[in-house]
């Protein structure tokens, strides 16, 4: 929930300063935690919420976050090595790379 907040608060004043790769890692990395929280079609116990149903969503420990943006990370460092071999620019991904070593837990 924290991590939450601050993604939100990052994101707002990423979007605010125009930083378009700073924005695009954080909507990526929110996105990729938010596809972790979902619950495999088989598992879900439909309840009525406020007259709708709804899926309760998994609770992600800390070993899943991590390992989540571990996951965006590689993704980036993969396009970055693609990128760089054909010869593009590799500017915004490093930038993204950045950004999401921002959220890393250190050991």
């Amino acid at each position: 929930r924290v991590l939450g907040a601050r993604l939100d608060a990052d994101l707002l004043a990423a979007r605010k300063a125009r930083r378009s790769a700073e924005v695009a890692a954080i909507r990526s990395l929110k996105t990729a935690l938010g596809n972790a929280e979902a619950v495999p079609a088989a598992d879900r116990p439909y309840e009525l919420v406020e007259g709708n149903a709804d899926v309760p969503r998994r609770e992600l420990g800390l070993e899943d976050i991590d390992r989540v943006i571990a996951g965006e990370i590689e993704e980036r460092i993969r396009a970055r090595d693609d990128y760089a071999r054909l010869g593009r620019p590799t500017d915004d991904l490093a930038t993204e790379l950045a950004v999401l070593e921002r959220y890393r837990r250190r050991a």
